[in-house]
């Protein structure tokens, strides 16, 4: 039997300089924001009429900073956090090893045998109710690894302002299951789809780290919380 095809991986294209945004849904893996949600992320931290410091000058160019990016993975479905690497700690401080592969799934256990009815005997008065119990409290909620973000400078970040030279610019590093196995894809949305071969060596995502870093850029972990209450 032929395995199952490989669903598409999102990618959202660079428009203007809303580079954010597009990070932001690349990770999520799906439109999950738009430039208008993080209008508003913005005049909520800012309610100024005139400028604000969380995007840019021009109306609805973009440029949005961290703060918006923040705010917005924390009210995704699940809540997502943010670590800012610290580029003078070594790679390893870096959670960039593959999921293990999933489990086998589990045998079903052996049939037993029939048991025989239980002998009835002449009852001495009504037993007493069971006691319920006390319920389990939920599980803590887990951190679970989504992927990373990269700032980093990019010559043609925008059509617009690229124009001007190299602009600051967000990109996604997500952790997607191809064909039933782990590997890290850069998702671009200035740039076709990149798949990164394994953890380290050539095209690895150690290398593609290690890159960004010594170019000046900046790496972010993002983990999602699951199992909290909507």
């Amino acid at each position: 039997m032929a395995a199952a095809p490989t669903p598409p991986i999102y990618h959202e294209r660079q428009q203007l300089s809303r580079c954010a945004v597009h990070a932001v849904n690349n990770l999520l893996g799906g439109p999950v924001y738009s430039a208008r949600d993080f209008d508003a992320i913005c005049e909520e931290l800012n309610p100024s009429r005139w400028s604000n410091p969380h995007r840019s000058s021009i109306p609805f160019i973009g440029n949005y900073d961290l703060n918006v990016i923040t705010a917005a993975l924390s009210r995704a479905s699940p809540p997502h956090t943010l670590r800012w690497h610290d580029a003078r700690h070594a790679l390893s401080s870096l959670p960039l090893s593959l999921p293990p592969p999933p489990p086998l799934p589990p045998q079903p256990p052996p049939t037993p045998p029939p048991t025989p009815p239980p002998t009835t005997t002449k009852a001495t008065g009504d037993a007493p109710p069971p006691t319920a119990g006390a319920p389990e409290p939920p599980p803590p909620p887990a951190d679970v690894l989504t992927g990373l973000l990269v700032h980093t400078s990019h010559a043609g970040a925008s059509r617009l302002w690229g124009l001007l030279g190299a602009t600051p610019h967000w990109l996604a590093v997500r952790l997607v299951r191809v064909a039933g196995v782990w590997r890290w894809v850069v998702v671009d949305s200035t740039a076709p789809l990149r798949v990164l071969r394994g953890e380290v060596g050539a095209g690895s995502v150690h290398e593609y780290v290690a890159g960004v870093l010594a170019g000046g850029g900046h790496v972010l972990v993002v983990h999602r919380l699951e199992g909290v209450p909507p």
